[in-house]
């Protein structure tokens, strides 16, 4: 057994903190109380105490959107491309230890290459290297020489062909299928504005994963690609920025109120160079950016918090800038950390295990100076990290005895 003390702590559920918390971890790593400190249970004499004085307590922050085999360099692509399977291997074990002791202890792998995704999912839940439980998709589904192309999954883009590729990645073993469904930015030749796949294609996708029990995350910048995506039965929308045909964003009320009707998930994929992007973008990118997001939730549609880490100049260890944005989008911050625990979590199918420090779960916790829910740059300093009970991350002295 296991008690935490700290001054404050967020529970992940948008629920105002609690004061004086104490937090009580099982022998298998998962939570057994959370609550006020005066109504803790008592402990066994051998029991570990992690007091951690003024800090504030909070789940494990889980990215909806990550990309760990590019390396967040100028040119993750050429990287890649240069790079053999067992070192970019090695290089995805590298990063996912920061981005565990970044305080990320949850992410999902949106686009991989030759399965590596899947062999370091396995690698970290056997125990053979540390790093954040994983959720993956494999190769993404893509055209030929489309967005992504070099990671794999290419395929026709007809219904069959497209059934084919999905089983594939679903016999691997992936969680979820990620389809381009439209162009990207960062792939030579691909434009971000126009769909990859029809409407059909994208509902055999869905269709194939949905019969495994599992998910589709639909890559969609284009307008129409959101659309086709949504109405053929995707279940989480990345990037989400409803980019129409001449480049600008032009944000579609029935398109959202569809989404939220449908449980649709939008994971709108910001990270600390927004700000750089809208610089470079100009006029008044920034404000339709994030009045779109504003306007997704104000419609009711589930948002996840995602940072696609890995793309250029976008490392993996630094979420918390992206989480900031949000408050520009008229979020509290006791929101904006909701959209990195417990909705996120949801989004990713990890609802039941991770997301909110509820009575159950996985002990997965971080623990940041001062107050967050007051000034969320405080999650830029992460000092220590929980994963299933474990503290794999500290800054500071080991813990003492407790005190029953």
């Amino acid at each position: 057994m296991r008690l935490i003390t700290a001054r404050r702590l967020v529970d992940g559920s948008g629920s105002a903190p609690l004061d004086r918390p104490a937090v009580v971890v099982d022998d298998e790593g998962r939570l057994a109380y959370v609550g006020p400190r005066s109504d803790a249970p008592p402990l066994p004499p051998d029991a570990v105490h992690d007091d951690l004085g003024d800090r504030t307590l909070l789940p494990g922050i889980v990215d909806a959107h990550v990309h760990l085999a590019f390396d967040g360099g100028p040119d993750p692509v050429a990287a890649i491309q240069a790079t053999d399977d067992l070192t970019l291997l090695l290089q995805m074990v590298g990063r996912a230890q920061r981005m565990l002791q970044s305080g990320i202890t949850t992410a999902r792998d949106c686009g991989a290459r030759g399965g590596l995704d899947l062999l370091l999912k396995r690698a970290i839940a056997d125990g053979t290297v540390v790093g954040p439980r994983l959720v993956v998709s494999g190769s993404p589904l893509t055209i030929a020489q489309g967005h992504c192309h070099y990671l794999g999954g290419v395929t026709e883009p007809d219904e069959a062909s497209v059934r084919a590729a999905a089983r594939e990645q679903l016999a691997a073993g992936v969680d979820w299928v990620k389809m381009m469904v439209s162009g990207g930015r960062i792939t030579a030749g691909s434009d971000a504005t126009r769909p990859q796949f029809g409407r059909p294609a994208v509902r055999a996708a869905a269709e194939e994963a949905h019969a495994a029990g599992r998910r589709l995350a639909a890559h969609a910048h284009a307008t129409e690609s959101i659309v086709d995506a949504v109405e053929a039965g995707a279940d989480s929308i990345e990037h989400c920025s409803w980019i129409a045909p001449d480049d600008t964003i032009v944000y579609d009320p029935a398109v959202a109120a569809r989404m939220a009707e449908r449980g649709v998930y939008a994971c709108p994929t910001t990270n600390f160079r927004l700000g750089v992007l809208a610089a470079r973008r100009g006029g008044d990118w920034l404000e339709r950016r994030l009045g779109a997001v504003a306007s997704m939730r104000a419609a009711g549609v589930r948002l996840a918090f995602g940072t696609d880490c890995g793309i250029p100049n976008v490392p993996h260890d630094r979420w918390a800038g992206g989480l900031a944005w949000y408050e520009r989008s008229g979020f509290s911050p006791l929101d904006a950390i909701h959209l990195a625990t417990g909705s996120a979590a949801a989004c990713i199918g990890l609802g039941d295990e991770v997301g909110t420090l509820t009575r159950g779960k996985q002990a997965d916790l971080i623990a940041v100076d001062g107050d967050p829910t007051t000034d969320l740059h405080c999650l830029e300093r992460v000092n220590w990290v929980m994963l299933g009970g474990r503290v794999v991350h500290a800054r500071w002295a080991a813990p003492r005895a407790a005190t029953v």
